[in-house]
């Protein structure tokens, strides 16, 4: 049965979402508005935010920004120099060039003689200046050098920097000794100085410490909130079976970040996971994450620079157990415009590939796109100089996307290539885990179709090296969009492919896109956006992992999360656990009522137990005949010497190798004859004595038999082991293929003495 697991508090009755089952996504920007989120960029300035401002602090000294609106064109900071200060009139020795430390929340400049801190909360920074101790007689001046483009406006106590969208609050300054006692000071503005005067009475009463104390703060007048979001993605540990959520947060037109949250699997924060992939004053887009599996180890890319600045670079940062790298620039500095990156990683069930593989789109001013890529070390550094993927001038290639898991090292990249404004194809190639390409770019549709945004999965649990993968795509063939998906055959050709729009009737005739498909576990889930006329839903679908067919005959679910939805930039991680749980599948996604800001939702959907067993192969004519021209009964084996109807094997019970029940169950035989149960790696259809072998590559024998006298038998009896144990299936599960081969030395067909029943087709999977 199909389950959608929540997250967090339901929706309010004003935003009750049509399906009850979607709630708001643990949000990063809404959990970091609680605590202030910090970064250190690779030149080493100390960043901060909070609920409403950034800071940046470096050897010039302090930056804070307030936040203006999401549409501000661009950052108003106030920046203040390193202070200086004089003692009834004669100068103190500073260290101006002081680097900046941080400890939690505070920002600590070592000047010599004082000591000027930042303490940071997420209303704003309270600026303090400390004297350990007395620093001579008289009046003590303290000068901070200001520059910003915000005009000063001095208002009772308050000294105000500001424009029409909002800007900086600089209060009133007091002096508070190590008595506790607190006197207010003088504050005022100069031509671009702010002046704190400590009368030389105070300084001479004084209990020392002294530390004097202002107060900045950011104003707006903008609507909308600091926590807008787009662009998120979503990755999963399995070991830990904690998901990575990153999303693009706007500090202005001019300057986005990029934060992440950890959730646990009911979609709970974990406490103190925020982190700030970026802070700083650049335009980060379009963040993707993955994992490789283990360690809490996530890689994060994004394009880093503005939208038709024509200079954009593709950055790549590790999130491990709670801590950063430095930020890795994967795109050669004198590349064209990076832009459209996607990441994936590698399973530790290959540990020599602890590595993520980064993918991007590289245009030059000719308008030329080209796919390239780039592999990243856990550590965060490069393993590999710049792959290029598909670089042919006369080919428009864009908008790759990359396998995001891969037990063996090896990543399948799709992309859509350009041949007209309204003619795409859709291309795929194979990256090995040494950078190489394995499969160069091949074609995987073409003709007059409109195919585009592909998608890909990584391999299914137990799939082996190059197989288990599907793509989906849209297709729009006259105007109208489709989903399709297919399976991704090892030699790069799409097989099954079905036009979602065909599962449900209802869903015909509507507007169909934004595909994104992945494993969860067990099966393969497919989600798109579509457009129903009125408004737009999230809808979800699952394939068998092993025999890439729709389950339950197709069935889809709509996921409204609003009640006028408009469901954007849908994203999907799903990933296997190890010793076989599964994990589950997450979506999260963007929607908003009309004209409203955009915001986060999520559902995590839990795949159908288990793929019942297939029987094939069968001996009634249906495929490949049996030897003699006979045919027997339908769905059985070739007819034998006392029944024309032919052996049958069938199954009772669950693959499923945390909870196996499984039994082979033999009839139809000889009685009181012994017969073989076995195991293939795949299926065949081959005349084989008096019968047809359907289980072939390398054959294990599970057991042998003596048949009932009503010419039936069981595998496993009391006494074997399961079927799973004794076929050696993998953790991970995979495709196994079942037959009986049984004794008949009646004279009845071939010189053979012995004949075969129809074949099995199980899908083990981890529980």
């Amino acid at each position: 049965m199909l389950i959608l697991a929540l997250f967090l508090a339901p929706l309010s009755t004003a935003d009750l979402a049509t399906d009850p089952q979607v709630l708001r996504a643990p949000s990063p920007a809404r959990a970091a508005a609680h605590r202030v989120l910090h970064d250190r960029d690779p030149e080493g300035t100390l960043w901060s935010r909070g609920a409403d401002w950034k800071a940046a602090f470096d050897r010039g000294g302090a930056e804070f920004t307030p936040y203006l609106g999401s549409t501000a064109p661009r950052n108003f900071p106030l920046r203040c120099a390193p202070p200086s200060v004089t003692v009834g009139g004669l100068p103190v020795a500073l260290d101006t060039l002081a680097v900046p430390r941080r400890t939690a929340d505070v920002v600590r400049f070592d000047r010599g003689s004082i000591a000027e801190l930042y303490l940071l909360s997420t209303g704003g920074l309270e600026q303090q200046f400390v004297l350990e101790r007395p620093l001579g007689a008289g009046e003590i001046v303290i000068r901070i050098p200001v520059e910003t483009e915000l005009e000063p406006v001095v208002q009772g106590a308050e000294l105000r920097f500001g424009n029409a969208l909002g800007g900086v609050i600089y209060g009133g300054a007091t002096a508070i000794d190590a008595a506790g006692r607190a006197t207010p000071l003088v504050r005022s503005y100069d031509a671009g100085t702010i002046v704190i005067e400590v009368p030389s009475s105070l300084a001479r009463e004084a209990a020392y410490p002294l530390t004097i104390d202002p107060l900045m703060s950011a104003f707006g007048v903008w609507s909308g909130s600091a926590r807008e979001e787009s662009s998120p993605d979503v990755a999963v540990d399995a070991a830990s079976g904690l998901y990575l959520i990153v999303t693009q947060v706007p500090f202005s037109a001019a300057d986005h970040d990029v934060l992440a949250v950890l959730v646990d699997r009911e979609g709970t924060p974990v406490p103190g996971s925020e982190v700030a992939v970026d802070l700083t004053s650049a335009y980060w887009a379009t963040p993707r994450c993955a994992s490789v599996g283990f360690g809490s180890q996530f890689g994060i890319a994004a394009a880093v620079g503005l939208p038709g600045s024509g200079a954009r670079q593709i950055a790549c940062r590790v999130l491990s157990a709670g801590a950063l790298s430095t930020t890795l620039f994967v795109s050669d500095a004198d590349e064209p415009d990076a832009s459209a990156p996607d990441i994936g990683g590698c399973d530790q069930s290959f540990v020599p590939a602890q590595r993520f593989l980064v993918v991007w789109e590289s245009r030059d001013g000719s308008g030329d796109a080209d796919i390239r890529a780039r592999q990243v070390r856990v550590d965060g550094t490069p393993n590999s100089a710049v792959l290029a993927v598909a670089v042919d001038p006369a080919q428009h290639d864009e908008r790759p996307q990359v396998s995001s898991g891969s037990f063996s090292g090896e990543h399948d990249v799709v992309w859509q290539r350009r041949l007209a404004a309204q003619d795409h194809d859709i291309m795929a190639a194979r990256i090995g885990i040494d950078a190489t390409l394995l499969v160069p770019p091949t074609a995987l549709t073409v003709g007059i179709e409109d195919d585009t945004n592909p998608a890909i999965s990584s391999p299914a649990a137990g799939a082996g090296i190059g197989v288990g993968r599907m793509v989906a795509f849209e297709r729009d063939a006259g105007g109208q969009r489709n989903v399709v998906a297919a399976r991704l055959a090892p030699n790069q050709v799409l097989e099954n492919a079905v036009e979602v729009s065909l599962l449900d009737p209802a869903s015909e005739p509507f507007d169909q896109f934004a595909p994104m498909i992945e494993v969860d576990g067990q099966q393969h889930v497919l989600a798109w956006c579509e457009f129903d006329g009125s408004r737009t839903l999230v809808r979800v679908a699952e394939f068998h992992s092993c025999v890439f067919e729709p389950v339950l005959g197709g069935v889809t679910r709509a996921l409204a999360s609003t009640a006028a939805s408009e469901a954007r930039e849908l994203r999907v991680a799903g990933r296997i656990v190890p010793l076989g749980v599964p994990q589950g599948a997450l979506l999260v996604w963007t929607d908003s009522e009309p004209g409203a800001p955009r915001d986060l939702f999520a559902a995590r959907w839990v795949a159908e137990a288990g793929v019942p067993p297939r029987a094939y192969c069968f001996g009634d004519g249906s495929g490949t005949g049996c030897p003699c021209g006979h045919v027997g009964s339908a769905g059985r084996g070739c007819p034998n010497s006392v029944n024309p109807a032919g052996a049958l094997l069938a199954t009772l019970g669950v693959a499923a190798l945390l909870e196996e029940t499984l039994v082979l169950q033999g009839s139809g035989m000889p009685p009181n004859t012994s017969c073989l149960y076995f195991q293939g790696q795949f299926a065949l259809a081959q005349t084989f004595g008096d019968g047809l072998r359907c289980a072939g590559g390398p054959v294990l024998r599970l057991g042998t038999k003596l048949n009932s006298a009503g010419g039936s038998s069981t595998y496993p009896g009391p006494a074997d082991l399961p079927v799973s144990v004794r076929g050696g299936v993998p953790a991970l599960g995979g495709r196994r293929h079942y037959q009986v081969w049984y004794r008949n030395a009646a004279s009845f067909c071939t010189s053979a003495t012995f004949n075969l029943s129809n074949g099995v087709e199980v899908c083990w999977v981890p529980r």
